[in-house]
């Protein structure tokens, strides 16, 4: 068994994190979850669907549709902290990069579902 590289685990962290604010109806186990951001199907997640996928809250909150997060469209109690990214532009783009890190067969532009452990992988 070949061990896990540190950019596959950093991006199952950051993966089971966000199941663990998925509603428990929108994501039934884990191949549901894989599937919901594989939305044309094909087994492997591209950076369009990644990126389309993990933007959904900001642009959830952007209310305006202007691609930029005012303070009164963050949820109350809410404050970004220094660094975190404020326009659309900016987290697409470390998306983008994060995407590339768990790119573990370096297609540089689908990941498998073999970096991602709650997909059950090719049948």
């Amino acid at each position: 068994m070949r061990p896990a590289s540190a950019a596959c685990i950093a991006g199952c962290v950051m993966a089971g994190m966000l199941a663990a604010i998925l509603p428990p109806a929108m994501a039934r186990d884990r191949g549901e979850y894989f599937a919901s951001i594989d939305r044309d199907g094909d087994g492997r997640i591209s950076l369009a669907e990644f990126q389309d996928y993990m933007s959904r809250g900001f642009r959830a909150m952007d209310r305006n549709g202007d691609g930029i997060l005012q303070d009164h469209e963050l949820p109350e109690g809410v404050v970004l902290r220094p660094g975190q990214p404020r326009t659309l532009s900016a987290l697409l783009a470390n998306l983008e990069r994060a995407f590339h890190r768990m790119d573990r067969d370096a297609t540089a532009g689908s990941a498998k579902p073999n970096c991602w452990p709650h997909h059950p992988g090719p049948s």
